[in-house]
């Protein structure tokens, strides 16, 4: 079963110093190539105008973050955004799109936006059958450790920043692993 469109939120007794300790990761791909997604919920010191300066590209707005999307390539821009908006590069990945691309920035720019939009730097990546064994618990992984499991939406994805959307997320989790015994 493909978990493309859900969210995984951090166990909250995950140890200080983890890189996913607290964090709430959109898996935009679940397939034989192994689990992708990338960390919503926490922001980096760097503006997108930043990015966009770097690159030649004139970004009026210096208020739009750039997240911390994962511990992998971390210097790859990765943008989750509405369906509605294209680039590209641009991946449909169930109720949403993944682009990556410079075009993603230029559009931007010229104030081209998707209703809703984070873009991430870097990747959160698990080889084929290692997440599986994360969310068990197996060996080497420790069962209180294990990942809570949610559907995505609108509001968890894009509302809310850091802890608040940490807050949101593993609530949301608990109330869908309720209802599945109602």
């Amino acid at each position: 079963m493909s978990r493309t469109g859900t969210i995984l939120v951090a166990h909250p007794g995950l140890p200080i110093g983890s890189p996913f300790r607290r964090s709430v990761i959109y898996i935009y791909r679940d397939d034989l190539r192994g689990t992708y997604g990338v960390i919503v919920n926490y922001r980096s010191n760097l503006s997108v105008q930043e990015v966009c300066n770097n690159k030649g590209i004139n970004f009026p707005d210096d208020t739009i973050m750039i997240h911390k999307g994962g511990p992998v390539n971390e210097h790859a821009l990765v943008m989750l955004h509405t369906q509605d908006w294209r680039s590209s590069s641009t991946e449909d990945t169930s109720e949403w799109a993944i682009s990556s691309d410079t075009f993603m920035l230029e559009k931007l720019a010229s104030g081209d936006y998707p209703p809703y939009f984070r873009i991430c730097a870097g990747v959160a990546s698990w080889a084929p059958g290692q997440l599986d064994l994360e969310l068990a618990g197996k060996f080497p992984y420790k069962p209180e450790f294990a990942w809570l499991t949610g559907k995505a939406t609108d509001d968890i994805l894009f509302n809310y920043d850091l802890d608040d959307q940490y807050t949101m997320a593993l609530e949301s989790c608990g109330k869908q692993m309720i209802q599945q015994f109602f």
